[in-house]
């Protein structure tokens, strides 16, 4: 019998690996604009930069959501849609506080909302196409 590994946890110890080194690296370079500062064409230059590993910690999300089975696929697709629709109402009731006079946000905030939010999304159908299942 010949010894083989599981393709989703091999999937999942590739993205574990290619979003570890993209995370080193856009931390790296985050570090270098904190640490020496940037001016002239440097100001533009190093957020370009910096687009580099996020693109690449983009394509193992993808490539991690191709290579996973039909049912992590689903609960993935799901939770970044109820995600995706809890985030455009918080940006749209919050669009509505700025003209009462609440300051403008950064849009790192609705990014960070959404990937907190199809985290949380996820837990929760997981839990229930789980335990669905197995009772």
């Amino acid at each position: 019998m010949k010894n083989t590994i599981n393709p989703i946890i091999k999937a999942g110890r590739r993205y574990f690996i290619e979003m570890g080194l993209s995370t080193i690296a856009l931390t790296a370079v985050d570090l270098f604009w904190i640490v020496h500062g940037a001016s002239g064409r440097w100001q533009i230059a190093i957020p370009l930069l910096m687009m580099i590993p996020t693109v690449c910690m983009f394509a193992s999300i993808v490539r991690f959501v191709l290579h996973s089975d039909e049912l992590f696929r689903k609960v993935l697709i799901e939770s970044f849609a109820i995600s995706g629709g809890v985030t455009a109402l918080i940006a749209l009731m919050y669009s509505f506080l700025e003209g009462a006079g609440l300051p403008k946000q950064h849009a790192i905030w609705m990014y960070s909302t959404f990937m907190i939010g199809s985290v949380i999304a996820s837990f929760f159908l997981m839990r229930r196409y789980f335990v669905t299942s197995n009772e």
